[in-house]
């Protein structure tokens, strides 16, 4: 069943088996332009699937106008199918700065799983993954897998690419928890070619999702373009740089073309002329970061889910917002769905929990009952209501520091600031009390990208209606993340990129445990969420969102899309994830007429 819809056509396609490609016949695509745009980084050059860290001064937004433009009915079809990257860098997963090239890399490189639809694992070249205490595995990789260079391949690649993994920037992170492996060996003492332990530092029951690292020839790290095992290899010499079907995947008999050309794309505007021009066919999109860009109006754009979480983060050590209570009426004062659907134009889903809803164990209930009631939040600060706290939370917990200090909000707007009372001060020859000024409080955002700073601005009006005063301080990245570290605000606007596991370890105890929070939620919840396997996860991820939504570290938004863009008819079949938007590339059906049938046209 497709999960992707295709706005154009507003319905929603099958993603065909291999064996039925030859059966099928597209109808002959219609001529199109895109012009787009994409998030540019100080540290991952031209545009492409991946996200760029959060509120880089470079993501600044050019000028766009919303809606669709005409057809060029001028464009020939070329009968090609041509994608972007940069030639002055590598196509190496583990050193190139190119979010073209990275994207590109998904063709060309395989892992021992693949992320796929609602953050699920599939296997890729691992052919079984066991394990008896949750915290040492044992790894079987498929045998008879051939890399481009005709090599076989086996454990000591994996033990190879796990190590150049480790120190990457994109998979670092997620491979922290595995402490070390070991090969293993038969009764006779020969090593095994294609099996091999991994030991973890804790109980994980979802490591597949965390190995979906490229696989790549050992020895080959500070090549321009390693051997992998992926269903293209890329060829430069002999014609223009390009993709050729590798014909020793287990699925080259389906790839749905032989050649996938590459353009030079170093500049935004270079981008633009290509899609002006038809060269280009294919363009991942983040439109949260670069605003609704003006595509042809025959253009099909598809979205994707992705772990790329916008929240509100508090810092604890100020008093205005100590006290649980203040931050219970703040998350529910947000409306979620605005922001999302407007702000956002419907390139996010709106979640209050730091979970995606995609995931099968998102309790979307607990959600209901935490999401926005204005109503509710000025009675939590009323003292007229409260949140019954989980039956597993210590009464004494000393999240709160300096109970004592307890804050009483300035009057909702829609209370009176001064009222009859005047009167009767004045017979009394009392002079009039001044009404409190309101409590302030100062919300830091990055600058540099407009939908980013929309959104703040929205979010201090929703907390504006609990008659505090906001302030939005937004700062370039770099003096915004050193506000953060300083403790230099009340609240921030932060997004974030979770693993695909949906670990919050560094949220709420690590690097990005900003304003004193790491108190606040018992760790070992976020350590049985992990260690969960798939029949008790849900279980577990209720008692850890429980606790987060009653302690309130961080208020969640929701997940920003990401979004592939083709021209009508071009292509069918395709499950973009948030690390390979040519996921299985072998059950799309691609078609191409010729310059001849363009002609015709």
């Amino acid at each position: 069943m497709c999960r992707h819809k295709i706005e154009t056509a507003g319905e929603y396609c099958a993603p065909l088996q291999p064996g039925e490609q030859a059966y099928m016949k597209l109808q002959k695509r219609l001529l199109a332009i895109l012009l787009a745009v994409t998030l540019l980084t100080a540290t991952l050059t031209g545009c492409g699937l991946f996200t760029a860290p959060e509120g880089t001064d470079a993501d600044e937004n050019p000028e766009v106008t919303p809606g669709p433009i005409p057809i060029d009915l001028s464009v020939p079809c070329d009968g090609s199918i041509t994608i972007a990257y940069v030639p002055s860098d590598a196509i190496n997963p583990y050193t190139s700065t190119s979010r073209d090239n990275l994207s590109v890399a998904g063709l060309i490189y395989e892992g021992l799983y693949a992320l796929g639809e609602n953050f699920t694992a599939v296997p890729t070249l691992a052919q079984g993954l066991t394990t008896l205490d949750g915290r040492r595995y044992t790894l079987e990789i498929q045998s008879g897998i051939t890399f481009h260079n005709g090599t076989q391949l086996t454990v000591e690649d994996v033990i190879y690419s796990l190590n150049r993994a480790r120190n990457s920037t994109l998979f670092g992170g997620r491979l922290d928890i595995i402490s070390g492996y070991e090969r293993r060996y038969d009764a006779d003492g020969t090593v095994l070619d294609y099996e091999m332990d991994i030991t973890l530092t804790r109980v994980h029951g979802n490591l597949p999702v965390l190995l979906t690292f490229p696989i790549i020839r050992q020895g080959t790290f500070g090549w321009n373009a390693p051997p992998g095992t992926g269903p293209y290899s890329f060829v430069s010499e002999d014609g223009p740089p390009r993709l050729i079907s590798f014909a020793e995947h287990r699925y080259s008999a389906y790839l749905p073309i032989d050649t996938i050309y590459l353009e030079e794309v170093i500049t935004m505007e270079q981008m633009t002329a290509h899609f002006n021009s038809g060269t280009l066919d294919i363009l991942a999109l983040e439109l949260t970061a670069v605003g609704e860009p003006r595509l042809a109006a025959s253009r099909e754009m598809r979205h994707f889910e992705a772990g790329l979480m916008d929240y509100v983060g508090f810092n604890i050590r100020r008093p205005e917002v100590r006290q649980a209570e203040v931050r219970q009426a703040i998350s529910y004062a947000i409306d979620r769905v605005y922001i999302t659907d407007n702000i956002m134009r419907g390139n996010a889903v709106a979640s209050t929990l730091p979970l995606h809803p995609s995931l099968f164990y998102y309790d979307h209930m607990l959600a209901a009952d935490f999401s926005f009631d204005l109503n509710f939040a000025r009675q939590i600060l009323a003292g007229e209501a409260t949140l019954d706290r989980p039956e597993w939370q210590d009464e004494n917990d000393e999240g709160d520091e300096g109970g004592d200090a307890h804050i009483i909000p300035p009057p909702a707007p829609d209370t009176p600031a001064d009222g009859p009372a005047e009167d009767a001060d004045e017979e009394d020859g009392e002079e009039d009390e001044e009404e409190p000024p309101p409590v302030q409080l100062t919300l830091l955002v990055a600058s540099g990208n407009t939908n980013r700073m929309e959104v703040a601005v929205y979010i201090a009006a929703n907390i504006a209606e609990l008659g505090y005063q906001v302030i939005v301080d937004d700062r370039p990245y770099n003096e915004f993340l050193a506000a953060l570290e300083a403790g230099d605000f009340d609240l921030f606007y932060g997004q974030v990129r979770l693993q695909p596991d949906f670990d919050l370890t560094e949220l709420l105890f690590g690097s990005l445990a900003f304003g004193g929070v790491s108190g606040l939620v018992d760790r070992w919840l976020i350590d049985d969420f992990l260690a969960s396997g798939q029949a008790d996860r849900a279980e577990r991820a209720y008692r850890m969102c429980r606790e987060i939504l009653t302690e309130v570290p961080f208020v969640v938004i929701g997940f920003r899309h990401l979004s592939v863009a083709t021209q009508r008819g071009v292509v069918v079949g395709m499950q973009p994830t948030q690390e390979n938007v040519y996921q299985n590339v072998w059950e799309w059906i691609i078609n191409l007429p010729s310059q001849e049938e363009a002609e015709v046209e």
